[in-house]
């Protein structure tokens, strides 16, 4: 759930251990620890509220980055959980959370080796030809940019009816958003597993000056 608005049952958040002094993401942390208490988590579409976002890309770094360690710190200490199936409503979420992570590695890795040929630095028989993004992606990419942005339209037009003049943008961002997410990944992992565990953390830019 998200940390920006939430309700919890008093009782819910006894069974689960109240908030955690080991997570960076106590959002996330406390969603999973009352589902594995038994607990169900429910959405409500009519709880509007709104929230200051960063506006540098210093200040959204160290938020994704922050969010990300969060993550995986999540799916350290929710393994064991995930194994024993003691929340199997869960598991697709945490298989989600765990392909992300492989797939970052994946694209940073790919990165690296198609950089190394585009210079004629590749190592002999290293992935010989290899490819980095292939022709048929750009064409594929913008069309389901394209209607993830129409499906956004359909769903908040209610609070945006004005969304549409942004459709240029709207079809971009989730390139830029992959990047991001894509290196706050190969960052975050570990420093979840080798730095100490703290739950306080410094809130980066908000917008405000």
């Amino acid at each position: 759930m998200s940390g920006v608005i939430c309700a919890f049952r008093k009782r819910a958040l006894q069974e689960a251990g109240w908030w955690s002094a080991r997570t960076i993401t106590d959002d996330i942390d406390v969603t999973w620890r009352v589902q594995v208490a038994g607990w169900r988590v429910v959405y409500e579409p009519n709880a509007i509220v709104w929230i200051l976002m960063p506006e540098t890309l210093t200040g959204l770094w160290k938020q994704r980055l922050r969010w990300t360690e969060g993550g995986a710190q999540m799916m350290i200490d929710f393994f064991w959980q995930m194994i024993t199936l003691r929340a199997p409503t869960l598991l697709p979420t945490y298989l989600n959370n765990l392909l992300a992570t492989v797939w970052a590695y994946i694209m940073t890795f790919s990165l690296g080796v198609g950089l190394l040929w585009s210079v004629g630095l590749g190592p002999p028989g290293l992935l010989e030809g290899f490819q980095l993004i292939p022709e048929w992606w750009g064409l594929t990419l913008t069309i389901t940019y394209l209607a993830q942005a129409l499906v956004s339209h359909l769903l908040e037009r209610r609070y945006e009816p004005t969304m549409l003049r942004s459709l240029y943008w709207m079809i971009r961002y989730p390139l830029a958003f992959w990047m991001i997410s894509t290196a706050t990944t190969v960052v975050a992992l570990p420093r979840a597993i080798l730095r100490p565990r703290k739950a306080t953390w410094t809130s980066p830019d908000r917008g405000l000056r």
